[in-house]
């Protein structure tokens, strides 16, 4: 089956195994929990140390209930997936509707705040990037490195590439500025 919170996808066998055993926890402690990680998450402490730290400071739950309530707020920001519709597949998932509800309330009062987080440590984990013009056998080439990565595209594409990333950034700059 596939969730929206999952990116249209199926979801992780893991994450499924950690609902169960988050379901088994009273609906105080999730919520709880929920919001603190929720809160970590729109402060931008979603690195190994903010998640170290949201795990220490929440003994009460076990470290994989920790991790489950992460990647699920993780993953519902990052899909941008509404709070009633990530409730309902919590749900169907398994988890009780209290705890359901819970998770859903603390991602609603940190979503705006969590996503544009999230897309500041997106763009600042990518480093840096560079381009040059390269020849090879009278071929024109575009030679691109992310990190320590190289990549060599043929000129046309890379033409090709730059204007469909040019009209994605407008579509999504107006559905930003739609959705404010």
């Amino acid at each position: 089956m596939r969730f929206k919170f999952c990116g249209d996808l199926d979801c992780p066998d893991w994450l499924l195994a950690a609902i169960s055993d988050l379901a088994k926890l009273s609906s105080i402690k999730v919520r709880w929990g929920a919001n603190f990680l929720a809160q970590c998450i729109a402060d931008g402490l979603t690195n190994e140390d903010g998640l170290s730290r949201a795990k220490d400071k929440l003994d009460k739950l076990e470290p994989e209930a920790v991790s489950a309530i992460n990647e699920i707020l993780t993953l519902a920001t990052r899909n941008q997936v509404e709070e009633t519709a990530l409730v309902d597949e919590l749900q169907q998932l398994g988890l009780p509707r209290e705890h359901s509800t819970a998770i859903g309330k603390a991602y609603a009062e940190c979503r705006a705040r969590a996503a544009q987080n999230l897309r500041e440590v997106f763009i600042r984990r990518k480093g840096s990037i560079s381009f040059r013009k390269q020849c090879i056998d009278g071929q024109e080439f575009v030679a691109a490195r992310l990190d320590n990565e190289d990549f060599i595209i043929p000129l046309g594409l890379a033409k090709i590439l730059l204007q469909d990333l040019r009209e994605a950034r407008k579509i999504l700059e107006t559905h930003e500025s739609g959705a404010t």
